[in-house]
């Protein structure tokens, strides 16, 4: 009896784990599409603010990258 209920929680956990690992690897994805939008935010930041000088849009972007995320 002590067999059977070892292979349960066994399987339970393996069970447990593969979902866990999917879940892993979606929120991993997700992350990585996140952090693909930010990139392209971050290209385009200086571009929306061509018509201000060099040192007004530095600080500008430095700000811009402190911001929480």
């Amino acid at each position: 009896m002590d067999c059977l209920f070892i292979l349960a929680v066994q399987e339970r956990a393996t069970g447990e784990l593969q979902q866990a690992k999917k879940q892993l690897e979606s929120f991993r994805v997700e992350y990585e599409m996140l952090q693909a939008d930010d990139r392209a935010i971050d290209k385009g930041f200086r571009k929306e603010f061509a018509e201000l000088s060099n040192v007004m849009a530095d600080v500008l972007l430095k700000h811009f990258r402190k911001r929480p995320k």
